[in-house]
Parts: C-alpha cells; structure tokens; sequence
C-alpha cells in the first residue's frame, strides 16, 4: 500500500496535466475558430451590401430616366413619384455606402474605396441634382452626368465585390490551415502525452504491481517456511514420541509372550507397558486431529504418517533422494506399473520450492497410479539455476476435460504453482495418456 498511494497520486497528476492542456488546445482552437467565423460573416455582410450599391446605383439612373419621361408627358404625380424614389435611393444609397467604409478591415479594400469615391460622389451629387434641379436644361445635364459616371462606378464596385470574395476565400483557406494545424498540434500533444505521461506512469503502475505482487510472495513464501517447519517438527515428534512407544510396546509384547510361553509371567513386569499404553492416547489425539488436517484418507501407520507430514529424507538431503524414495514407497504400494525417476540437479533450492515439486510430484504420481490404469509412468526433475521443472508423464487411459475441472487432486496443485507464480499443465486426452508438466522460473528469487 505505501507504494501504491504515491503511483496514484503521479498518475493523477498527469493525467490532470494531459486534460489542462488538451482542454487549453480547444479552447484557443475554438476561439479562433470563432473569431474567423465572425470575420466571415463580415465579408458576406460586406460583399450582400456592395451588392445593394450597384442595385441602388441602378434605381437611381432608372428614376432619373423615369422623370425625364413624366416631364416630357407633363405627368407631375408620375414626375413627383420618380423625384421621390430618386430620393429615397440616393438616401439608403449613401448609408449602404457608409457602412461599407466603416466595416472595410483589410487595407486593399479600405484602398479600393478610396479609388471608387470620385465615381460615388459624382453619381451621388448628380442624382440629387436630378430630383432637386428647378428647370427642365438642369435635369437633363444632371442626368446626362449621372449616366456617363454610372459605369465607373458599377466597374468599381464589381472589383470590390471580387476584393471582398477573394479576403474572404483567403480567410477560410486560414481557417482550414488553422484548424488542421490544430488538429495536428493536438494530436501530437496525444502522443506526447502517451509516450512521455501515460507510459511512464503506466510502467511505473506495472513495477508498483509487481512489488506488491513480489510482497505477497515473500510474505506467502515466509508463511509457507513457518508452517514447513511446524509441520517437520510434528512429524519428528511423531516419529520420536509415538512411533517410539508403539515400538516399545510391541518388543514389551513380544517378550511377555514368550514368557507367558515359558510359564513366567510375573505381574510386575506388565507396569512398563501399562504405562506406555496410557501415554499414547495423548500422542493419538494429536494423531487424529492430524488427520482430520490432511482431509478423508485410508488408514495408515503411524509410521507413513510423520514420514508424509515432512518426509526426513528431504530435509536431510534434499529434493532428488526425496523423489527416489517416494518412488520407491509407490513401488511397494502399487508393484504393476513400471516407474522409472530422472533426477538432473545442478543448483539448489529453496525450501518452500522444494516441498513444492515434491507434494505436486507425489500428487500426480498417485494420480497416475492410482487412476490411470497405466504400464509406465515417468517422474523426471530437472534443476538449473534458471528453472526448475517437474514432470509425470504416465502412458495410461487419460483423462476427460471434466475430471480435471472436477478435481482428481489437481486444484491443489493449482494453488501451489499459483502461490510460486508457477507454469502449471496437465495434457492429454481419452486413450492419450496424461502429462503433467510444473514448472518455476527462477526459483532463487
């Protein structure tokens, strides 16, 4: 736990850093983004106005040629009709032109206006000149100038709507480039941030795991030392205590029997076995509760019990005599089969992987004697300093896939390669036979 807070703690903190600054990247992308649009919609604005001037440049010069034929009719509400829109016109005509200038940002456009105001102002003055003028010779040389500068002026304002469309086409390719710098900027920013943030933080998460993982293990592997070392201990009692006296008792038999044989009982001589006997249910209590510890099994001397609760041969000289005397008890037990051991030791090991490989060996070897139904079977244990592996290999029935998820001894094996972090494999099939691979790496660590 004390690693793990820490890595917490880093791997929040950079995560917070990558969502600042992906959340800093948007927001500048957005605001700009924003700020182009609104630059857009100014152009479009400009470009629907300038488009209003040449359409008001128009009524006029249409007004002006409608009042020069209601005069010439003698119409006056016709002629007062025309001098009115002619009004009008030139009115909204000089606002639209106005806002124009006001709203002109780039400096190629603010030059375009100042190029096209002689043609606005001449036909601005000459279209007031039409509705305002007194006489019939001041009307038609107001309109005569308005017409002659009607051209320059739709020519200018035809350039300025391409002014206007070009800044805006020009805006939104600074737009895309933006945006698709943006985009690049963010994803390289993700890239960073998986190869320089999140990877870092992510090893550093695994490495935290594996040393927790690495704790558990030791701590597990402390455990199993203590609990290897109880368990020698009750079976060297039993060895020495209970074996012993039961020993002891039968020789005390043996003679009495002869004795009784011989006509020489003496009562006396019955105390040193009286007392034995009542000093073994004291050791068959401890014996029973033993039993029920190792779980339901067939009855067996007291004997093979202390040699099975922590066989003596192993602690004394190690995994390989261990196996070859294991070997040799399954051969007087089970004499049909043929078992042939192969012991390659070239480095030691210790004393939780030792107890280990030999209660998964003695598992699956009465496994195989016991329900393979086999003529051979292989017990073979190679130790480098590398690995140290364990196989049973029988050449017997096999087994079907439910047997091994029901049970046939196998879950324990399970736990003891998960508790070393060990490779733990059971092959075969209905008529193939079965093989039971185990396998530690590193067994020093």
């Amino acid at each position: 736990m004390s690693t793990s807070r820490p890595v917490g703690l880093r791997f929040t903190q950079f995560y917070v850093v990558v969502l600042v600054a992906m959340g800093l990247l948007g927001l500048l992308a957005q605001s700009s983004t924003q700020y182009a649009t609104v630059s857009l919609l100014s152009d479009a604005h400009a470009v629907n106005i300038a488009g209003r001037q040449r359409m008001l440049s128009q009524r006029v010069s249409k007004g002006a040629l409608e009042l020069a034929a209601a005069t010439e009719r003698g119409d006056g509400a016709a002629a007062n009709a025309a001098r009115a829109e002619i009004g009008r016109a030139v009115e909204l005509f000089e606002s639209s032109h106005a806002e124009l200038v006001t709203g002109a940002k780039d400096d190629a456009i603010r030059a375009r206006f100042v190029a096209l105001r002689p043609a606005f102002d001449a036909v601005r003055s000459a279209a007031r000149e039409v509705a305002d003028a007194s006489n019939d010779a001041e009307r038609r040389d107001a309109t005569r100038r308005l017409l002659a500068r009607e051209g320059a002026f739709l020519e200018g304002m035809d350039a300025l709507v391409f002014a206007l469309e070009d800044a805006a086409n020009t805006r939104v390719e600074e737009l895309q480039g933006r945006q698709a710098t943006f985009f690049i900027v963010q994803l390289l920013a993700l890239v960073a941030a998986g190869l320089f943030i999140f990877r870092p933080a992510v090893a550093q998460l695994v490495r935290a795991l594996d040393a927790l993982e690495e704790e558990r293990r030791r701590r597990v592997a402390e455990l199993e030392e203590v609990r290897l070392a109880e368990q020698a201990r009750v079976g060297r009692d039993l060895h020495d205590g209970l074996c012993q006296e039961l020993a002891g008792i039968a020789m005390l038999l043996g003679t009495f029997d002869r004795r009784v044989q011989a006509g020489e009982v003496d009562g006396a001589q019955l105390a040193p076995i009286r007392s034995l006997v009542a000093d073994a249910p004291a050791h068959a209590g401890r014996l029973r509760w033993l039993i029920r510890r190792l779980g339901p099994s067939p009855p067996f001397p007291a004997r093979r019990l202390s040699r099975g609760l922590y066989p003596a041969v192993l602690e004394r000289e190690g995994l390989g005599p261990a196996l070859e005397q294991l070997v040799e008890d399954a051969v007087v037990r089970h004499p049909e089969p043929e078992v042939l051991l192969t012991v390659d030791v070239q480095a030691g090991l210790p004393g939780t992987v030792e107890n280990t490989l030999y209660r998964v060996a003695q598992e699956a070897l009465s496994n195989a004697l016991r329900h393979a139904e086999a003529t051979r079977v292989d017990v073979s244990l190679t130790v480098t300093e590398g690995a140290a592996e364990r196989r049973v290999d029988d050449d017997g029935v096999g087994f079907s896939r439910s047997a091994v998820e029901l049970g046939m001894g196998l879950d324990s094996m399970r736990k003891r390669a998960d508790l070393l972090g060990a490779q733990h494999e059971v092959s075969g099939g209905p008529g193939e036979g079965t093989r039971v691979r185990f396998r530690v790496e590193d067994p020093q660590r």
